[in-house]
C-alpha cells in the first residue's frame, strides 16, 4: 500500500475503461456465439418439446436443475465477500468485492433462466406469480418451489441494489474524468453524487444496513434451494443436513469461481498492487475451511445412512459409490474435499498457477456434486423396477454451454465498461493504513492568519462569495472546519472522495435517520409476505390432507424474504430522500478533484472578506477556488 496514492488508484482503474483491443472483441464474439448456441437449443426445445432432453421416467430433473443449483451456489460468494466480510472488517475483501458482487448478479440471472427452460411452455410462467388470472389459480406458498421464486427474486433485487449503491462514488469519479457523451451517461448513472458530507453520513449508514440485510440471505437462499430436495421423501434427499450442506457447498464453489475470475483479471489489468498474493491466499484459506465442511457433510451422509439401518438409504449411497454414477461421485469427493487441502501448503496457495488450476477443479467437482445429488437419488429410488439412468442430450449440453457463455459474456462486458475494482474502498484501505502508521489522525489546531500570497481577486460589491479550499489531507480539512466555526465566515459543506472520520468528528453530525426507513420497510414487508401467503391459501383452498390451510412455518419463510426485500426498499428510499439524490445539476462550488484525491471545504463570506478567507484556507494548506 505504501506505493499507492489516491491518484494512482484512480488512474489504474480508469485505464481499464479505455477503448478495447481487437483481441477483446474477438473474445466477446466467441462468447456471443456460445450464447446464441444455447439460445438456439432452447428455441429448438420450445418448438419440438421438452422430450428432446434426456429426462425420462424416473429422472424428471436433469441438468437444467443441476445448472440451476450450481449457478445459485456460484452467486453466494459475492454476498459473503461484499456483506459478511464487510461486517467482519476483513480488509482483504476490498480489492475483490466489486467483481464478486458483479459475479453474484450475473450468476443469479443465469440461474434464473433454468426454471424457465425446464418449464417447457415458458409463456405460462405467469401462473406461478401471485397475480389474478383467468383460471383463478394462486401460488401454493407451502411448496418449496414457491420459496425458490420468492428467495431468488429477493436475492437478485437486493444484490443488484447493493452493487449499484456501492458503485455510486466510483461512477462520479468516472463522470468527473470523462467528456462528451460518456460524461453525460455517467452523470446520469452517478445520480449527481458529489461526496458531500451529508451524502457520506447517510451513505455509510445505508451501506451498513445493506450488508446486514444481505448477510442472512447467504444462509436463507441456498437453504431454500436445498429444501426443494429435503422436503421430498426421495432417499438421499430427505435429511436435515441439506441446508448447511448446501450453504457450505455454495460458498465453496463461489470462492473457487472468484479465484477463476480474479487471477486472469489481475494479470490482464495489472491489478497486482491491489489483488495481492495475500488476498488470493486469504480466499484459498477460506476455501480450505469450506472444503472441510463439505467433506464432513459427505461423511455425515454416509454415517446417517449406515446408522439408520434403513435399507433403501443404505442401498442409495452404496449405488452412488459403486454404481453407474460412481465416477461422478469420486470426482465430486476428490475435487471438493481433497483438492482444497493442497492450499494448506503455502507454496501452492501462493502460486497463481496452482490457485487457478485448483479453482477450476473445485468448480468441476461442485458441478458433479449437484449432478450426483439430483440425478443419483431419483435414478435409484424405492422401487427396483422403476430404476433408470440419465445422461444429457446435445440440446442440454448446448444450453449448458450457452449458460456458461452468457455468464462470462456479461462479466467480460462489465470489466471493460464499468469499474471492476472499487476505487473508493481501495482509497479507504490506503487511508486507514496511512492513519494507522502514524498512530491515528492528529488533530490540527486552527492556525493564525498570516500574510501569505493570495490569488488575485476581483471584488464584487455587496454580493456574498463562496470560496472552496482544496486539501490533500482530511486532517487539514477537519482543522479548517474547526477554525471556520470560530470565524465570521459561514461553513457551507465539504466534499471528499472517501468518508472521513476526522471530518465527521469536526462537523459533530447527528446520527443518520436512514435506519428508520429500513425498519419501517422491514415491518411492512413481513406483514405483506404473511398477508399474501394467507390470502393465496384461503383464496384457492387446496386439499392438504388434514393439515392446516394457513401453515405458519412455511408462511414465515415467505414473510422473512419479504422482510429483507422491503427493508432494502426502505433503505433505498431513506438514502435517496436523506442525501437529496438524484440531483441532475451539480451544486455550485463543486470541484471534480473532490472525487479524486482532494477534500474540498466550501465557505461563504461577504465580498470584502475574500482576502481574509482565502488566506485562512492557504494557511491550512489548501488550494483556493472562488465562486460567485
Amino acid at each position: 500500500m505504501t506505493e499507492l496514492t489516491f491518484e494512482s488508484i484512480d488512474n489504474t482503474v480508469l485505464d481499464t475503461l479505455r477503448p478495447a483491443s481487437k483481441s477483446y472483441w474477438i473474445l466477446v464474439a466467441l462468447l456471443m456465439i456460445g450464447v446464441l448456441t444455447g439460445a438456439g437449443c432452447w428455441v429448438y426445445q420450445i418448438f419440438v418439446g421438452i422430450g428432446v432432453g434426456g429426462q425420462n421416467n424416473p429422472v424428471h430433473w436433469g441438468t437444467y436443475l443441476v445448472n440451476f443449483v450450481f449457478w445459485v451456489g456460484i452467486a453466494h460468494s459475492g454476498t459473503l465477500i461484499s456483506a459478511v466480510l464487510h461486517l467482519l472488517r476483513a480488509g482483504w475483501r476490498n480489492p475483490i468485492a466489486r467483481a464478486a458482487e458483479t459475479m453474484t448478479i450475473f450468476a443469479v440471472c443465469t440461474a434464473g433462466l433454468f426454471p424457465f427452460i425446464h418449464l417447457g411452455r415458458v409463456w405460462l410462467v405467469f401462473y406461478m406469480l401471485p397475480v389474478p388470472n383467468p383460471r383463478t389459480l394462486w401460488p401454493n406458498f407451502t411448496s418449496p418451489l414457491m420459496f425458490d421464486v420468492v428467495a431468488i427474486s429477493t436475492y437478485l433485487i437486493v444484490s443488484t441494489l447493493f452493487w449499484y449503491t456501492g458503485m455510486l462514488p466510483d461512477l462520479a469519479t468516472i463522470r468527473d474524468r470523462a467528456g462528451g457523451t460518456r460524461k453525460k451517461i455517467f452523470h446520469i448513472l452517478s445520480m449527481g453524487w458529489t461526496g458531500a458530507h451529508e451524502q457520506w453520513r447517510h451513505y455509510a449508514r445505508g451501506y451498513l444496513f445493506f450488508a446486514a440485510l444481505a448477510t442472512p440471505l447467504v444462509i436463507s437462499v441456498h437453504s431454500v434451494v436445498s429444501w426443494d430436495f429435503a422436503l421430498g421423501v426421495v432417499p438421499g434427499w430427505h435429511t436435515t443436513i441439506f441446508a448447511p450442506y448446501f450453504v457450505a457447498g455454495a460458498i465453496h464453489s463461489g470462492l473457487a469461481m472468484v479465484l477463476t475470475l480474479m487471477i486472469p483479471l489481475r494479470k490482464i489489468f495489472s491489478f497486482e498492487k491491489f489483488i495481492t498474493i495475500h488476498v488470493l491466499e486469504s480466499v484459498a484459506k477460506t476455501i480450505v475451511f469450506t472444503g472441510l465442511i463439505v467433506g464432513f457433510a459427505y461423511g455425515t451422509e454416509l454415517f446417517i445412512a449406515w446408522y439408520s439401518h434403513n435399507t433403501v438409504e443404505m442401498e442409495t449411497f452404496r449405488w452412488r459409490i459403486f454404481g453407474d454414477y460412481s465416477l461422478e461421485y469420486w470426482i465430486m469427493v476428490i475435487c471438493n474435499s481433497l483438492v482444497p487441502l493442497l492450499f494448506l501448503f503455502r507454496k501452492i496457495r501462493s502460486s497463481v498457477y496452482w490457485l487457478f488450476g485448483l479453482s477450476l477443479l473445485i468448480n468441476v467437482g461442485m458441478w458433479f456434486e449437484r449432478f450426483v445429488i439430483i440425478i443419483g437419488s431419483v435414478a435409484h429410488d424405492f422401487l427396483p423396477y422403476a430404476w433408470g439412468l440419465y445422461w444429457p442430450t446435445f440440446v442440454e449440453w448446448g444450453i449448458m454451454l450457452g449458460s456458461f457463455s452468457l455468464f462470462f459474456f456479461l462479466f467480460v462486458l462489465f470489466v471493460k465498461h464499468l469499474p471492476s475494482l472499487s476505487m473508493t474502498e481501495m482509497k479507504e484501505t490506503l487511508h486507514q493504513a496511512e492513519t494507522g502508521k502514524i498512530g491515528g489522525s492528529p488533530v490540527l489546531q486552527p492556525q493564525a492568519l498570516s500574510a501569505q500570497r493570495v490569488p488575485e481577486i476581483i471584488p464584487v460589491p455587496d454580493r456574498p462569495v463562496s470560496i472552496l479550499g482544496l486539501f490533500k489531507s482530511d486532517v487539514e480539512a477537519a482543522s479548517a472546519i474547526r477554525g471556520l466555526k470560530n470565524s465570521p465566515w459561514s461553513f457551507k459543506r465539504v466534499h471528499s472522495p472517501i468518508p472521513s472520520p476526522a471530518i465527521m468528528e469536526a462537523l459533530h453530525l447527528k446520527k443518520s435517520r436512514v435506519g428508520w426507513f429500513t425498519l419501517a420497510g422491514g415491518m411492512m414487508g413481513f406483514l405483506t409476505g404473511i398477508a399474501l401467503a394467507v390470502f393465496s391459501a384461503t383464496r384457492w383452498n387446496l386439499i392438504v390432507g388434514g393439515k392446516p390451510v394457513v401453515a405458519w412455518v412455511p408462511f414465515f419463510i415467505v414473510g422473512f424474504e419479504f422482510t429483507v426485500l422491503f427493508a432494502v426498499f426502505g433503505n433505498v428510499v431513506g438514502l435517496l430522500t436523506q442525501t437529496g439524490l438524484p440531483q441532475w445539476d451539480l451544486p455550485a462550488g463543486y470541484d471534480p478533484g473532490c472525487s479524486a484525491d482532494c477534500f474540498g471545504v466550501l465557505a461563504a463570506c461577504d465580498s470584502g472578506q475574500q482576502v481574509e478567507l482565502s488566506r485562512f484556507f492557504l494557511n491550512h494548506g489548501a488550494k483556493v477556488n472562488h465562486f460567485q
